[in-house]
């Protein structure tokens, strides 16, 4: 869970943040 965890907090923090709204469907797949 501790790699789930810290993979999580990776992509808030890094460019990897626009990378998890567009799998959540909140940003257009380009």
């Amino acid at each position: 869970m501790d790699l789930v965890l810290t993979a999580t907090v990776r992509e808030e923090t890094g460019k990897g943040a626009a990378h998890r709204l567009r799998r959540e469907g909140l940003l257009p797949a380009v």
